[in-house]
């Protein structure tokens, strides 16, 4: 009965089926060789990236300063003054001109945006390449970085700053004029 069974053909068609799922077993670690490369590279570019970003923001924090910095020197002076305390200002917040290739350009007044050829407005321009590490799989080893910071005179002349706001008499004012 075994004999006449494997006869009819049906013993062929158990080989094959055996045969198909080691053939699946195949593809499905093919599949997963391939799905962890591409995963092992989309999380090297959002290190990449990331690291990126956070340079970006460290250095348009340094921008914004120095622009500050700038604006409030050319209040009273005009020249390299405004020029060296912008970068006065960026490098004590980590971008020294010159400096692990890190250009800082101060522009008064600014060359470009909104408040382009306004005097007392000072326009910091800081510019630094860093290196990649995982965007170098598609050919991207550096990438360039610029932030930008415009400052300039408000509508008073005169402004106060309270840095200990848990002082209950950090400002007293009295008087009537």
């Amino acid at each position: 009965s075994t004999q006449e069974y494997c006869a009819e053909g049906h013993c062929e068609m158990r080989c094959s089926l055996s045969a198909s799922r080691e053939g699946r077993r195949g593809v499905a670690i093919v599949l997963t060789t391939v799905m962890i490369v591409v995963l092992t590279a989309a999380l090297g570019l959002a290190v990449d990236v990331g690291y990126l970003y956070f340079v970006k923001r460290q250095m348009q924090i340094a921008a914004d300063a120095a622009a500050i910095a700038g604006a409030l020197e050319a209040k009273w002076v005009s020249g390299a003054a405004i020029t060296s305390a912008a970068r006065e200002a960026a490098a004590a917040n980590g971008f020294a001109h010159t400096v692990d290739g890190v250009t800082v350009t101060v522009n008064t007044p600014p060359t470009s945006g909104s408040w382009n050829g306004r005097s007392k407005f000072v326009e910091v321009l800081i510019t630094k390449g860093e290196n990649t590490y995982f965007l170098r799989a598609i050919n991207r080893t550096f990438a360039i970085i610029q932030a930008r910071g415009v400052a300039g005179p408000g509508p008073t002349q005169f402004c106060v700053f309270i840095l200990d706001s848990a002082g209950g008499s950090a400002l007293s004012l009295s008087g009537n004029s």
